[in-house]
């Protein structure tokens, strides 16, 4: 989805990366979209609405799903 001027999406970079586990854990500093893990992210994934991200730099977005 290509970036447009006025953009009310969020980053991904705007979240927190969950280092409770892994404490090296870092946000990757290249895309790939083959290879991104969004569990890794301080996403609300129990949110009662559909989320989106912006990712960095790209003309992609991440959407999660609200939980049914």
């Amino acid at each position: 989805m290509p970036y447009s001027a006025g953009e009310t999406l969020p980053k991904l970079s705007s979240l927190k990366v969950i280092t409770k586990y892994v404490p090296s854990l870092q946000m990757e500093s290249v895309f790939d979209p083959a290879h991104i893990n969004p569990l890794k992210y301080a996403i609300d994934y129990y949110s009662n609405k559909d989320q989106t991200f912006r990712i960095d730099g790209t003309d992609y977005v991440l959407l999660i799903k609200k939980k049914i």
